[in-house]
């Protein structure tokens, strides 16, 4: 998993500490040194449990702990690379499209659909209080298509 670059693998981690942790891997820095800064990568959970289970077996190789470096390094670098050539080949839309989204929340969404002509979800059978929240959830995940669990 971890051979296969993948893009934006990193987004919503401060990039900064990322390149931190793996400067720190570079230096052949041990785990007891790095692992207080491994919660910049929590949310990639794969890549967070990898480092977890091999910390002691890179304290012992510190061209294993180069490898991970790199590694690490080459996705936050595949971003920029990737993002500069979207730049320029993306299209005026396709730039309208990444700039009216660049900030989102629920209700910039709601309105959003309304003015595309998607009404809200209006319930039509009898429900219960505790239902109430899971049928407008549900309707709206059929009168949109779009369904997000948890």
């Amino acid at each position: 998993m971890l051979a296969k670059p993948a893009f934006n693998i990193f987004a919503g981690c401060a990039l900064v500490c990322v390149a931190e942790l793996a400067h720190n891997l570079i230096k052949g820095a041990p785990s007891s040194t790095w692992i207080y800064n491994i919660d910049c990568i929590q949310q990639v959970v794969f890549i967070w449990e990898f480092l977890m289970l091999m910390r002691f077996t890179m304290d012992r190789s510190r061209d294993l702990s180069r490898a991970i470096r790199e590694l690490l390094l080459f996705f936050i670098n595949s971003i920029e690379v990737a993002l500069s050539k979207w730049e320029a080949a993306a299209g005026d839309d396709a730039k309208a499209y990444r700039d009216q989204w660049q900030e989102t929340s629920p209700e910039k969404y709601q309105d959003w659909l309304m003015a595309r002509g998607v009404s809200p979800p209006l319930p039509d059978m009898a429900l219960v209080d505790k239902s109430v929240g899971r049928v407008v959830t549900q309707l709206d995940e059929e009168r949109t298509g779009q369904v997000w669990p948890g």
